[in-house]
């Protein structure tokens, strides 16, 4: 029977690392936007000094520009002609749109037509808590960052890095301060996937294979109900392979990530708000309504709920510390 390739760096314990005889919790974050960020967009729209920033962040000198996608930004449409629903890359640079007209802001101040509700940093702020939570709750946070390595960032990412290693670093940012037993947090990396249904796989099968009994999946709220709908595929596949023959699958809970940054203050409210009544927001929202008729019609079934996906899958997942995340370079 096939197994996930785990590539797991042991940690050396020490005195103040109690026995790790805890229940684990899986806690899976969706979102696969990241992007190259400046403070002068100017600097994007320069082809010299654009391939120059692009150069340092591919040589590993400057990793500290890859952020996680804000609430809207825009997008690049691969064919115009297909309208709102053709397919669509998120561009090397953050083009983040400011939604509440900040004094002084080096965004977006106009939406433009191709913006959309991309939102990643909302994501990492809401598993962020979610970690805080789980540890206040005597449980140990198994945190599985869904996103891949795709083709697009392989032109100016460095070997290595994945969409979902940058939103790790930016989740562990929030963490550092102030968290307590941050020792007991695991990451887990998914650099294969490819996909929603692979971040959803090898999530769960992940989190089953590690003991976790039930988990919480993280993305914003436009994109949940595809999200639950293909995770619960997955999961009957689950029950249907061999693979976990005689086990108890694990359950998952579903949590979108606006409310949670909605509690910082009230301009991050007023920023929700004003997001969700957006021109990006109703073209998004347009085009996951299209992916969810589809997936009912069966013009896009997956075929992940028979089990044979499940039953062969053996991609490889990468198990680190916070501190080795904090670390990677």
């Amino acid at each position: 029977m096939p197994s996930l390739q785990v590539k797991r760096v042991e940690i050396e314990p020490t005195s103040e690392i109690e026995p790790r005889s805890r229940e684990k919790r899986a806690i899976i974050v969706f979102g696969r936007g990241v992007g190259v960020e400046v403070e002068d967009l100017n600097i994007a729209r320069d082809e010299q000094k654009r391939q120059k920033v692009i150069d340092s962040v591919k040589s590993g000198a400057r990793v500290d520009l890859m952020k996680p996608t804000h609430v809207l930004e825009k997008a690049v449409v691969r064919d115009p002609s297909k309208g709102n629903f053709g397919p669509e890359d998120h561009p090397t640079f953050n083009w983040p749109v400011d939604v509440t007209a900040r004094p002084n802001s080096t965004w977006l101040t106009e939406e433009p037509g191709n913006s959309r509700y991309a939102g990643a940093e909302y994501n990492v702020k809401a598993a962020a808590e979610l970690v805080r939570q789980t540890l206040v709750d005597g449980k140990d946070p198994v945190v599985f960052m869904a996103a891949g390595r795709t083709e697009d960032m392989k032109k100016w990412a460095p070997d290595g890095w994945s969409q979902g290693m940058i939103n790790a670093k930016e989740l562990v940012n929030h963490l550092i301060n102030g968290t307590k037993g941050l020792e007991r947090v695991t990451f887990v990396f998914e650099p294969e996937n490819e996909n929603s249904y692979h971040d959803a796989m090898v999530s769960l099968i992940g989190a089953q294979e590690m003991g976790c009994k039930e988990a919480t999946l993280v993305t914003v709220g436009i994109h949940m109900k595809r999200s639950r709908i293909l995770t619960e595929e997955v999961r009957k596949g689950m029950e249907n392979s061999d693979r976990f023959q005689g086990q108890e699958i694990i359950k998952v809970d579903y949590r979108a990530s606006e409310p949670f940054v909605m509690k910082e203050s009230e301009e991050k409210k007023a920023e929700v708000r004003v997001a969700a009544e957006s021109l990006g927001h109703n073209v998004t929202l347009a085009r996951e309504m299209n992916g969810v008729k589809g997936m009912k019609s069966g013009n896009y079934h997956s075929q992940y709920d028979d089990g044979s996906q499940v039953t062969s899958c053996n991609k490889r997942i990468d198990v680190m510390s916070v501190e080795e995340v904090r670390n990677f370079k």
